[in-house]
């Protein structure tokens, strides 16, 4: 198992701030446990449809020859589709062996079911062992997981692109457009199953129950006690000519349909991954895993597996969020050679959501059923198919995604969302969350008003929540992180109040592993399944630890956000952690001033600038070593009172880790060579507290946290170049020992002559300032020669460049300029835009100016593409390496301007 950056802080929420900063909760652990969840997230809770040589395909059809085989695939409308790909599982469910129970199984596990099927649960890898028996958990909730799923890889490419990860960024733009294909596949065969089932009715299969032999799903389905959508038992005609819509847009969609293909994410090598079954409606109605053959549209229609309207909800908020940070022209280009593009995908699937209950009933219907059955056929209200009371809220939040298909809200439609929102907010209904949600999504909170009869956008009626009763809602429903993305979503000013710290504090308190559910009786309940007899037992436990962590148990984001009643829980649970990366996401875009380490993936190091390396100081050792020498290094824990253990060193091929498994260790150098690198690979392991129903139980649990940190070595002297930076109107004659990385351990010693006035000046710093040699008169020519030596331990370099310019003749002062400062800078620079005598200069362009920076030497490379909206605001650069740059400002009433700068570390 691949193993990166995970530097944990368990830090109970309530301890105070002092406490927390004695922890190092610093911004490079926050960092480092963002990656390690996502890591985790994408080895055991997803496939995508990535191939070997790295494209992607277009995630919704099996191509023969790419995909794992599965000789017992289903085809749907004539088509082989990719079942359960860029599906987020919820959950990993610890559970014995052979002891698959009702909630993995559902109801083809029990003996008095219509469904029961004791082979369901045959085939996977270790089915009939003694191993423990896992599985993947998807559900009624896997739409809610896509919510978080967009969500976070909409800010991480949003994030990647601040910081110039371009091919990063381009690769989550490729991972985000394969989960919203995954959407189009589930509309796809929700609409095949509707012509599915027609032919099944043509050819009288599943038909009982109904008056007449012919309807469209039986009493067994959908009568009885506890079950929905009871008017699917219609009468249904023979020979219906349904033909499915297979847009992908049509806004009706499952909620899911993981096989048991996805049991390749079985990982032997960790009990708590070893998945050995997908539990879910689609996978027990599909063959395999059962024998019995069912109408696999009417086994989804019983387990309420079509989209109702909390799932389209959710969905409609992460393509809010595709919205916000994914630019119009970004498109992405497949195996195949096709060119999508992302933002148009969203929005027509936005479109699809909010058009399919646009009727006079504002109800979910069935595709078909006004020309096929003797009547209307609907998702019931109980599976959540009747919007009357929030379908105005779908039309707020598709009126943000929308580029010019604003909806206008009905009268009805506004009274009733509005009436919902005033008697479920207050009092903290689970149905104030819709009210909640549409407002996160499409208004601007700070802006509205703190009292009554305030306009509804794109309404005809006014609301009766105040501005404070709103924000109160999200606080009593555990959806905090709303009042962020809402500032966000229209950053004002004005925006909502928010305490950062305590955003902060919570991303501390995550577990390194990921939100965990361990029952207080797990380990009394592996240790009575070993006195199980044979041939019933022993009935064995998966080997599984986590701490429960306060206020993250997993979703922390639905439902009780977190805060569980322990003694309900009869599962042990690992979570995918998407709650704990979307607040890391939306944090970090929230407070740009967090963002002063570099945002890249470790899990990619071919593309990490050089020298920028997670962990680069808390390997202790000597930075310079030359051909035969060798060093002691030494792996510092971050967290006081944490051990280091499997300690594994790695290097470059021209060194060698002589002790490879130890803490210190040395390594020799055999050879120069640029560049090199020892990586130490290891676990960080801490005792934490274990918690149930948020108290301490005074018991202890390790949390292990897989961590790898990577330092370079300097082997031989840098080749480093000579970067002028000149700007003779700003008093501005420097030039730079430019390299990847400033080296602490090297010598420079400088020389720049004038050959006109026979003047010149030594310096022993990274740089040099001339200006004592240039000339003070206006508009005449210079020519200044630089010499650079650079020397370590290993030997020296000379390199000298001869520079020719003019001096300013124009009183020192342009009319609008780029000021950037610090110049040089190191990962963070202010930026202002000023003009005539050093006022600042205030765009009326409605997007702002435009930055763009571009490598100094004329490459045409766009390293960073932002925007500036307010003189003197803060921007990343701290993924650029060391060297010379040009940023160059635009906007609809700014005549372009630019400015050099340079970076040196």
């Amino acid at each position: 198992m691949n193993r990166f950056f995970c530097i944990f802080s368990i830090l109970a929420l309530m301890l105070p701030r002092e406490h927390l900063n004695a922890q190092q909760c610093s911004r490079e652990s926050l960092a480092a446990k963002y990656w390690q969840y996502r890591e985790n997230f994408n080895e055991h809770f997803i496939m995508i449809d990535r191939r070997p040589e790295g494209c992607v395909g277009n995630g919704i059809y099996r191509e023969e020859g790419v995909h794992p085989a599965n000789n017992t695939e289903q085809e749907h409308c004539g088509f082989s589709f990719l079942n359960g790909y860029s599906l987020p599982a919820t959950s990993i469910n610890q559970s014995p062996s052979g002891s698959f129970n009702e909630l993995a199984m559902i109801d083809r596990n029990t003996i008095a079911s219509d469904f029961f099927d004791q082979e369901c649960a045959s085939g996977g890898p270790s089915h009939g062992t003694t191993a423990a028996h896992n599985y993947l958990e998807m559900g009624e909730e896997t739409p809610h997981q896509m919510q978080w799923y967009w969500t976070m890889l909409a800010t991480e490419y949003a994030l990647l692109r601040q910081n110039g990860q371009w091919e990063e960024a381009g690769r989550t733009l490729e991972e985000l457009y394969l989960g919203l294909q995954a959407y189009r596949r589930l509309d796809m065969l929700a609409n095949c199953m509707a012509q599915e089932r027609y032919e099944e009715v043509t050819n009288n299969f599943e038909v009982e129950n109904c008056d007449d032999n012919h309807c469209l799903c039986g009493f067994k389905y959908v009568g009885g006690s506890g079950t929905y959508n009871d008017n699917f038992q219609t009468d249904t005609q023979d020979n219906c000519p349904f033909t499915a819509d297979l847009s992908g847009y049509t806004g009706l969609a499952l909620r899911e349909d993981a096989t048991q293909e996805l049991e390749a994410l079985h990982d032997d090598s960790e009990d708590r991954w070893n998945i050995d079954l997908v539990s879910g409606d689609y996978a027990m109605s599909s063959m395999p895993p059962c024998t019995t053959a069912t109408s696999q549209t009417c086994y989804n229609v019983k387990g309420k597996n079509f989209l109702s309207s909390d799932q389209m909800f959710a969905l409609m908020e992460g393509l809010v969020m595709i919205k916000k940070y994914i630019p119009a022209d970004a498109t992405i280009t497949t195996c195949d050679g096709v060119v999508e593009n992302v933002l148009d995908i969203a929005q027509n699937i936005g479109k699809g959501l909010v058009d399919i209950a646009q009727n006079e009933t504002r109800r979910i219907n069935w595709p078909g059923s006004e020309d096929c059955c003797d009547a209307q056929v609907h998702i019931s209200a109980a599976a959540g198919g009747y919007l009357s009371f929030n379908y105005a809220g779908l039309e707020i939040m598709y009126n943000y995604l929308s580029d010019d298909d604003d909806r206008r809200i009905g009268l009805l439609d506004g009274y009733l969302f509005n009436q919902m929102g005033a008697t479920t907010v207050p009092i903290g209904n689970r149905e104030s969350k819709f009210y909640l949600e549409a407002m996160a999504f499409g208004v601007d909170i700070a802006q509205w008003p703190n009292t009554f009869n305030t306009p509804i956008p794109l309404s005809p009626i006014s609301s009766f929540i105040r501005r404070q009763l709103i924000i109160q809602g999200m606080h009593t429903e555990n959806v905090e992180i709303y009042l962020l993305i809402n500032n966000l979503l229209f950053p004002g000013p004005p925006n909502l109040p928010v305490d950062k710290s305590w955003f902060e504090d919570l991303l501390c308190t995550a577990p390194c592993g990921g939100p965990c559910q361990k029952p207080a009786n797990y380990d009394q309940t592996s240790a009575d399944g070993l006195l199980v007899p044979p041939p019933t037992g022993p009935v064995i436990w998966p080997t599984f630890d986590c701490p429960n962590t306060p206020h993250w148990t997993g979703q922390r984001w639905e439902g009780l956000g977190g805060d569980l009643n322990w003694n309900e829980i009869h599962e042990a649970r690992q979570f995918n952690g998407l709650d704990f990366m979307a607040l890391y996401n939306i944090y970090l875009l929230s407070f740009p001033e967090e963002q002063t380490e570099e945002y890249y993936n470790p899990d990619r190091p071919q593309e990490i600038p050089y020298g920028h390396l997670f962990g680069h100081d808390r390997i202790e050792g000597p930075t310079t070593l030359c051909p035969g020498q060798a060093g002691n290094y030494l792996i510092l824990p971050l967290n006081a009172g944490s051990s280091i253990e499997n300690v594994s060193w790695t290097t470059t091929a021209n060194l060698e880790a002589m002790t490879p498994h130890v803490n210190p260790s040395k390594v020799r150098v055999i050879s120069a060579q640029t560049p090199s690198w020892i990586n130490a690979e290891f676990d960080e392991v801490r005792t934490v507290a274990q918690y149930h129903n948020g108290d301490n139980t005074g018991n202890t649990v390790e949390d292990v946290c897989p961590t790898s940190y990577r330092k370079i070595i300097l082997t031989e002297t840098p080749n480093y170049q000579i970067g002028p930076y000149i700007n003779p109107c700003n008093g501005d004659f420097q030039a730079y020992a430019v390299d990847a990385e400033y080296h602490p351990d090297v010598t420079y010693t400088w020389g720049a002559a004038n050959p006109s006035t026979g003047m010149s000046i030594t310096g022993q710093d990274n740089l040099i300032d001339f200006v004592s040699i240039v000339p003070a008169e206006e508009g005449v020519q210079v020519q200044i020669i630089l010499t650079l030596i650079a020397s370590t331990e290993c030997g020296q370099r000379t390199v000298t460049q001869t520079v020719n310019f003019e001096t300013c003749d124009n009183g020192g002062m342009y009319e609008r300029q780029i000021l950037i400062s610090p110049n040089p800078a190191q990962n963070q620079v202010t930026v202002a835009i000023v003009q005539n005598q050093g006022q600042p200069f205030v765009s009326n362009d409605p997007n702002g100016i435009r930055l763009r920076v571009y490598p100094a030497n004329g490459g045409a490379t766009t390293l960073m593409d932002s925007y500036l909206t307010s003189n003197g605001q803060q921007f990343n650069v701290g993924t650029l390496p060391n060297g010379l740059y040009q940023m160059i400002a635009t906007a609809n009433d700014l005549t372009p301007v630019s400015a050099n700068f340079a970076i040196v570390r």
